[in-house]
């Protein structure tokens, strides 16, 4: 697995954000990807919020952990939107 440990801590919100993200219109196509071996974002925590927030169901990719592009390049350029 690639080891991507402190590379996106300027994009994390953290517990003590002032609240949750704005999603936009859901008329746009989205996909989310997990690997399921993600330690930082279990696939047990992530589903759930992705089907709340999102409305759709994440594709769970088995051999890739946290940065699914980097470790399953040829899984992401092929996952369907939606």
């Amino acid at each position: 697995m690639l080891d991507c440990s402190g590379t996106g801590a300027k994009h994390v919100r953290t517990s003590t954000d002032s609240g949750k993200a704005r999603i936009g219109a859901r008329d746009v196509d989205r996909s989310v990807l997990v690997g399921d071996p993600d330690v930082s974002l279990p696939v047990r925590a992530l589903v759930p919020a992705v089907r709340d927030t999102l409305g759709i169901e994440p594709q769970v990719i088995s051999s890739a952990g946290h940065l699914v592009i980097g470790e399953q390049p040829a899984r992401r350029a092929s996952a369907r939107l939606g």
